[in-house]
């Protein structure tokens, strides 16, 4: 949980902000997903963890993390191989 500082004239309001964050292979290529302000963001992720945000892929604010896997397997279908047959979550933040 991060906090944002909002100030409103003299007063100071703490609004907490939940980042979820899930990292998955998608048929071998490693991405990773965030729920920032309400919505979802995809990126590309190196093996040096740079990462690069895909804007053309649109993931809907109502998809729960479990099911992620399917949307985008639906989506990346077409980079499906005999070795990556499918996309797992790797990790949950």
């Amino acid at each position: 949980m991060k906090l944002k500082h909002k100030v409103y004239g003299r007063t100071k309001i703490l609004e907490a902000v939940m980042v979820k964050s899930v990292e998955l292979d998608v048929f071998g290529r490693r991405m990773v997903v965030k729920f920032v302000d309400s919505h979802w963001e995809l990126y590309t992720s190196s093996v040096e963890g740079r990462q690069r945000r895909i804007d053309d892929v649109i993931i809907p604010d109502f998809i729960e993390i479990d099911e992620l896997p399917t949307y985008l397997g639906d989506i990346f279908h077409e980079a499906a191989t005999h070795l990556h047959p499918d996309v797992k979550i790797i990790k949950t933040n």
